[in-house]
C-alpha cells in the first residue's frame, strides 16, 4: 500500500510536500491547483515500471499509456531545464524481509541487530543531460519509523545521520555484495508489485451499447477506459462467480445491485440473454426503483 508521495519540480508543483495517502483519499482544489499532477505522478511511475525498455530511465508515455507527458522538458516545473525532477513514494510491503545490520564507526562495529523491512521509501532525482534523462540520484530508505532509518544509495548502505556512518549487512564480509543484492531484489520486487496493483479509472468511458456479445474473454482488469467492464461482468455471470460478504455469498449482479442501492443510484442490475442462449448475446438492464419497469 502506498503511504505517501512527494514531488519536486513536477509540472505545477515546485514542491508538493509529503502527501499522505490512505485507503480512500480525495483531492480537492480549484482548477489548475495540481490535483491531476498528483495522480499523473503515480501513473508515470506505473508505466515506467511496466515499460519493456529497461534502459530508459523514465517512460513519459505513448498512445497506449495511461498518461502521455512528452519529455522531461515538458513536465519540469517552469520548463527550467537546469532543475532536477524528484519523485518519492513511500509504501508498506505485502511481505517483509528480516536482515541483520550493524553500525560501523571508526572501522569497528557494535554488533548486529535484526531489522524487519516491511516498509520503505523510494526516491529518485532525474536530470536532463545531452538531451537525455539520467538518474542523478536514487535511493531506498527503510526501517520502522520509530527507529533510525537505513538508507541504500548507489553501492552501499549509509545512515542518513550527520556523521554518515556506514552500515554493515551481516553475511557480507567477503565484499561480494550478495546480501545487498538480495535486499535490493526484495525492494525492487515490492516496488514493482505495488504498481502492478495500481489501476487508472479516468473520467472518460466508452459509450454503452444496446447489447453485448460474450466471446469467452476473461479480462485481468476493467481496462484504461472501462472498456473491459462488460467482459468482466459477463465472465463472472457465465462462471457463476460469487462474492462473499460477512459470511454470505451472492452473485456479482446481486452485489452490484446492493451497491447501487447504497449509493441511491438505482434499485437493481441484471444481465439478461438476448435471442438464443447459444449466441451468447446479453443486455445490461437497470431498474431505477423498486416500482419502476426494468429498462
Amino acid at each position: 500500500m502506498i503511504t505517501h508521495i512527494r514531488m519536486r519540480n513536477f509540472k505545477s508543483w515546485e514542491d508538493s510536500g509529503e502527501v499522505t495517502l490512505a485507503p480512500l483519499t480525495g483531492f480537492f482544489g480549484t482548477n489548475s491547483s495540481g490535483k491531476s499532477s498528483l495522480l499523473q505522478m503515480l501513473l508515470l511511475l506505473k508505466q515506467t515500471v511496466e515499460h519493456s525498455d529497461s534502459a530508459e530511465v523514465i517512460f513519459f508515455g505513448d498512445e497506449n499509456s495511461p498518461v502521455t507527458l512528452g519529455n522531461l522538458r515538458e513536465v519540469i516545473h517552469g520548463h527550467d531545464v537546469e532543475a532536477t525532477l524528484e519523485l518519492e513514494v513511500g509504501c508498506r510491503t505485502q511481505t517483509s524481509l528480516i536482515i541483520e545490520v550493524g553500525e560501523l564507526n571508526n572501522y569497528a562495529h557494535s554488533g548486529f541487530s535484526p531489522l524487519d523491512v516491511d516498509s520503505f521509501t523510494f526516491s529518485a532525482a532525474i536530470q536532463e543531460r545531452n538531451e537525455q534523462s539520467i538518474f542523478e540520484d536514487a535511493y531506498y530508505i527503510f526501517g520502522p519509523h520509530n527507529e533510525w532509518k537505513k538508507e541504500w544509495k548507489y553501492s552501499g548502505l549509509v545512515s542518513p545521520s550527520r556523521d554518515q556512518s556506514n552500515v554493515l549487512l551481516k553475511g557480507d564480509y567477503d565484499g561480494s555484495g550478495q546480501r545487498i543484492e538480495d535486499l535490493l531484489k526484495h525492494l525492487s520486487s515490492s516496488f514493482e508489485n505495488l504498481f502492478d496493483h495500481i489501476y487508472s479509472l479516468g473520467p472518460t468511458r466508452v459509450q454503452p451499447k444496446r447489447s453485448y456479445h460474450w466471446n469467452d474473454k476473461d479480462p485481468a482488469d476493467v481496462g484504461l477506459w472501462g472498456d473491459k467492464v462488460i467482459d468482466a461482468l459477463l465472465c463472472a455471470h457465465m462462471r457463476r462467480v460469487k462474492i462473499s460478504k460477512k459470511g454470505e455469498e451472492a452473485t456479482i449482479e446481486d452485489r452490484i445491485s446492493e451497491w447501487l442501492r447504497e449509493l441511491d443510484l438505482a434499485y437493481s442490475f441484471s444481465l439478461k440473454p438476448v435471442g438464443a442462449l447459444k449466441d451468447d448475446n446479453y443486455e445490461v438492464r437497470i431498474q431505477k426503483s423498486a416500482t419502476s419497469p426494468v429498462g
